[in-house]
């Protein structure tokens, strides 16, 4: 199968979005947990304190997140297994064939 360059194209501007949203979410787990140590013993001004919300919002995200990588994680590691075992044990089986066994064949 041959590529155009319109497919290219693509391919290469689908890998620069990847790159730049892996990059973004990285630094967005940074500075949440950095705003979470930096702000962990701030003034509280009660209920309605916008710190604590923001505490909040960047505890839920990470956790969010970090559920999401474990699950990739899992499931890499479970292919991973799959693709060993099924690739170990496609060596093993020999199926028996005339060849195999040295039979001619003639009449």
């Amino acid at each position: 199968m041959e590529f155009n360059g319109a497919e290219k194209k693509y391919n290469n501007e689908r890998r620069v979005v990847a790159v730049l949203l892996a990059v973004v979410l990285s630094f967005t787990m940074l500075f949440s947990s950095y705003y979470i140590l930096k702000e962990q013993h701030h003034q509280c001004h009660g209920a309605e304190c916008p710190i604590c919300r923001n505490i909040e919002r960047c505890e839920q995200f990470l956790n969010q997140i970090s559920t999401g990588i474990i699950h990739l994680a899992i499931s890499v590691i479970a292919v991973m297994i799959v693709a060993v075992i099924t690739t170990k044990t496609n060596e093993n089986i020999s199926h028996p064939t005339l060849v195999s066994f040295k039979v001619r064949l003639d009449n």
